[in-house]
Order: C-alpha cells, then sequence, then structure tokens
C-alpha cells in the first residue's frame, strides 16, 4: 500500500496472547478472596466465583453495545453480588486485587512481534495501539508491555478506556490518527477480530489487516474480512509493501 505512515495493532491475541479466562477467574478470585480476609470478612470462595463469572458476561453485554464497563464497575458489582460493606480502604485493596497491579502475570508476547515492530520502526513507520481494554485496565497493559521491554517501540496507545469508546467505533481510530499525525489513508490496523479490528479499520478507511496467528476469527458473520490476512508477524511488512 502507498504512502504508508503508521501501524496500529490491537492488544490482545495481536500483541500478546491472551491468558486463558478460567484461570485469570481464579487468580483473581483468590486475590479477592485474601484482601476480604485482610479485611477480617470470611465470604463463600463459590460466591466471589460465581459474581466473577457475571462480570464477564456483563462486560461482553456492553462491549456489545459500546458501552464502556471497567474494573471499577466489575468491583462495585463483585461487592454489591456478595453483600459487603465497602470501606475506603478495603475498596482500594479490591481494586489492586482485582487488576493484579501487586503482581500481574505476564502474558506472552505473540511469535515474532518484536522483530516486525523493530523492522517497522526502522523504516520509519509510527506505531500505535488501538485496544479495547477489557477487565484489566491500560496501566496494566502498559505494565505487560513494559516488563517485555518493548513500551517503547510505540509511539501513541487509543486505549479505549482513556478514549471513552471501544472499536469499531471510529472515535477510537481518529484519536489514533490525531496522536500519529495521518490521516487514514496513510494507516494501517492489525488485529484478531471481525467485528472490532477490521470493521472498525475499513469503516475507518484505514488498511485492514487480521492477524490470526493466535485466534483465527474465521466467523463471516463477525464482520468482514481484512484487506489482508497473516498468520506470522513476520509477514506483515510485505503485506504493508514494505519488505
Amino acid at each position: 500500500m502507498p504512502d504508508l505512515v503508521a501501524v496500529t495493532f490491537d492488544f490482545w491475541d495481536t500483541l500478546l496472547q491472551a491468558p486463558d479466562a478460567a484461570v485469570v477467574r481464579a487468580i483473581r478470585a483468590e486475590r479477592l478472596l485474601a484482601a476480604l480476609s485482610l479485611a477480617g470478612l470470611d465470604v463463600d470462595p463459590s460466591a466471589v466465583l460465581g459474581a466473577l463469572g457475571e462480570v464477564v458476561k456483563e462486560f461482553n453485554r456492553r462491549w456489545g453495545a459500546n458501552e464502556q464497563y471497567t474494573y471499577l464497575d466489575a468491583v462495585e458489582f463483585v461487592v454489591h453480588r456478595i453483600g459487603v460493606t465497602l470501606t475506603p480502604e478495603l475498596h482500594e485493596r479490591l481494586v489492586t486485587a482485582f487488576c493484579g497491579k501487586e503482581l500481574p502475570q505476564l502474558p506472552p508476547l505473540a511469535p515474532n512481534v518484536v522483530d516486525t515492530l523493530i523492522y517497522l520502526r526502522a523504516k520509519g513507520i509510527r506505531i500505535g495501539i488501538i485496544c479495547d481494554v477489557g477487565l484489566s485496565p491500560s496501566m496494566v497493559l502498559r505494565s505487560h508491555l513494559d516488563r517485555h521491554g518493548i513500551l517503547d517501540l510505540f509511539d501513541h496507545w487509543s486505549f479505549s478506556d482513556e478514549v471513552g469508546c471501544y472499536k469499531p467505533d471510529p472515535r477510537i481510530f481518529e484519536h489514533a490518527a490525531a496522536g500519529l499525525g495521518v490521516v487514514p489513508e496513510q494507516a494501517a490496523h492489525v488485529g484478531d477480530l471481525r467485528r472490532t479490528d477490521i470493521a472498525g479499520a475499513r469503516s475507518s478507511g484505514w488498511f485492514a489487516v487480521r492477524y490470526c496467528g493466535i485466534h483465527d476469527d474465521h466467523d463471516e458473520n463477525a464482520g468482514p474480512e481484512g484487506d489482508a490476512v497473516v498468520r506470522d508477524h513476520a509477514d506483515l511488512p510485505d503485506v504493508l509493501g514494505l519488505g
């Protein structure tokens, strides 16, 4: 594609492999129960696990409707469901436990993504992230990048909890374009989901690349296909005309 100036990436299952949902739920429950115990509260573990399961369902509903639902909403939901009284100190403990800010698990990077990012930067390409933040806030996602030693490879970030909307809303692509100093015709977006990444990029006038190396979203009913599809990040430069 001619005149490419910037490339943005989705986060989960594009830059980093998303952790198993059941594992995350179990870790969150353990941390929340520990925080509640420190406050002298004895809560049934099954109640916490059940509340966390409902949180995921509520997030997915809100995500599909493009209504913000953050970790703060999730903590409030859990507290209400298990019926405990919050103090400011307990609230802070539960938020920290929910997010895993103290000892976050470090998900693995997608294969060959670091070399590809370094190659793109060497070609003078500006690099950004456009991410629909789930129940782990952007501060935690940035910490993952920092711990992998690649945070400085990015010029701009458009996280949904900071922008205020999810893909495919054009506003999050406009936010990224403004931050990277480009117009849509100069930008490409790489992501795994048809409904959000591909539909959002294409409707915003960006070149859309579907990455299927971790999660292959082959459901044609979910959204349009990318302008290109890659299974390995090492193939991305050629697809973008930068090989």
